[in-house]
């Protein structure tokens, strides 16, 4: 199993990559990817850091700030802050967003017969794109560990 999580919009969002990434993953015989997009605390702690935090863990902002500048800080602003949704307690960007990339991760994954679920993106998303992991059609990995012989 692998996680494709966060997807970070403007950064590792690219079909070309993404595509590059789930063939190489297939080559090695993976069987499940979950995926998820991104999501910000609404108090801002991972975009901007809070004051408690260890010295060595930088808030995302400085590493979109490295990534591509101001510019690219304010097209988070826009995408989370400003179009943004609430999701489970997050700020997400809005559904149209997250089902453009997660159905295309969807799709080069059932293109290599590779289940597929998301994490925390939405129950309409989740139904629209989910290949069960197990013939008892298992939708997320998190249920799946105690039928693979795992324990949570």
């Amino acid at each position: 199993m692998v996680r494709i999580d966060p997807i970070l919009p403007y950064v590792n969002d690219e079909p070309g990559g993404i595509r590059e990434l789930i063939e190489e993953i297939a080559s090695i015989g993976v069987k499940h990817v979950v995926a998820g997009v991104l999501k910000l605390d609404r108090r801002g702690f991972i975009f901007n850091g809070n004051p408690n935090r260890p010295t060595w863990k930088k808030p995302l902002k400085e590493a979109l700030e490295v990534w591509g500048g101001e510019k690219l800080v304010n097209k988070y602003l826009e995408l989370y802050r400003d179009k943004g949704e609430l999701l489970y307690g997050y700020l997400v960007p809005k559904e149209g967003y997250r089902w453009k990339i997660l159905s295309f991760i969807a799709e080069e994954c059932k293109r290599r017969g590779i289940a597929f679920t998301t994490c925390r993106m939405g129950l309409n998303i989740k139904r629209r794109l989910t290949r069960p992991l197990t013939p008892d059609g298992y939708w997320c990995a998190c249920y799946a560990f105690p039928i693979l012989g795992k324990k949570l």
